[in-house]
């Protein structure tokens, strides 16, 4: 079962491996902490406490990949 922690850990895995994760132009290369709920496991994930490399975001739940939106 995917949860937003494990999305986060393979966002970091993807950063770990090509050095940054890119989605609509924007391109990251540091995520610090977690989802706002690790433990969630369907609909919309976020994080809003910057740490997607100065950003905050948000994504579907086990389809970061396709989702992943970052807002200021």
């Amino acid at each position: 079962m995917s949860t937003a922690g494990n999305d986060i850990a393979q966002m970091n895995d993807q950063i770990a491996k090509y050095g940054s994760v890119t989605q609509f132009g924007i391109r990251i290369s540091s995520i610090t902490g977690t989802a706002d709920d690790p433990n969630q496991s369907s609909g919309i994930a976020s994080k809003t406490d910057k740490g997607l490399g100065g950003y905050n975001g948000s994504w579907e739940v086990g389809n970061w990949g396709d989702t992943l939106r970052f807002t200021v």
